[in-house]
């Protein structure tokens, strides 16, 4: 929790969470950290998502142009299911930064570079 509060600090972004758990759940999840939130006046919103995930993920992000990029630790389904390789990373529709706990190293499977004549420009 710590990196998304720095990152949403240094961004000026608020915190959009989305959760498969119930609101209580969700909150008392997050209720440590409502102070340094507060503090650092990052707005929270909570989301509650309901369906398979991760495609009820997948369709919610689309669905919300204000996420910049997904954060999500390891040790989740979708942390495991990105190292695994159950989600493809490019599946995702914003980028997702996967944070390692303290006793561990993420490490995701490495994608093979597309040739240089098929890159596109941006």
């Amino acid at each position: 929790m710590q990196y998304v509060i720095q990152t949403c600090t240094r961004l000026k972004h608020g915190l959009s969470v989305l959760s498969f758990q119930s609101e209580n759940e969700a909150q008392t999840l997050l209720a440590p950290y409502q102070k340094e939130l507060a503090e650092a006046g990052i707005e929270m919103r909570v989301a509650i998502l309901t369906g398979e995930p991760p495609a009820a993920l997948i369709h919610a992000l689309r669905r919300r142009p204000e996420v910049a990029f997904l954060i999500c630790n390891e040790s989740g389904y979708l942390g495991r299911s990105l190292i695994t390789g159950a989600v493809r990373q490019d599946s995702m529709p914003v980028p997702v930064v996967l944070v390692a706990s303290k006793e561990g190293t993420a490490t995701l499977p490495v994608r093979k570079e597309a040739p240089a004549a098929a890159t596109r420009a941006a």
